[in-house]
């Protein structure tokens, strides 16, 4: 991030995740985004709260979904589209290492490299982000 991060830690405030295969004319693998159901932000609160939510630890934030639901309080089974888990660790003022675990999806195989592009925060619209990429 040539800036810095632009959030301070523990980014808690929910998250879009688009993960496109880059050879095959930028289709989509995995989308959790606004324009789908988002990772919910730690206020939202979680379907279930023993198994899903946001864990602050010194050096990491972490989502885990083990509901298989993104969108509390509705808890849709299936719209967390196989995320279940989503690791933040940051390394530096510019740079923010990312961990993503889908279990239980059915993906393509790949055909090429794999572009993803993370946005800390479940509502902004980050369209014009990937325009000029």
């Amino acid at each position: 991030m040539p800036q810095g991060i632009p959030l301070a830690a523990p980014y808690t405030g929910g998250a879009q995740l688009l993960v496109e295969y880059a050879g095959s004319g930028n289709a989509t693998v995995l989308e959790p985004s606004r324009f789908t159901t988002p990772v919910p932000p730690a206020t939202a609160g979680a379907c279930e709260s023993a198994r899903d939510g946001w864990l602050v630890q010194p050096t990491r934030t972490i989502y885990r979904n083990r509901s298989s639901a993104f969108d509390p309080p509705t808890c849709t089974p299936g719209s967390a589209a196989g995320l279940n888990r989503l690791e933040y660790r940051p390394c530096g003022d510019r740079d923010l290492a990312m961990r993503v675990n889908v279990k239980q999806a059915t993906l393509a195989a790949p055909l090429g490299s794999l572009r993803a592009t993370l946005v800390l925060g479940s509502t902004y619209d980050y369209t014009s982000l990937l325009a000029r990429s």
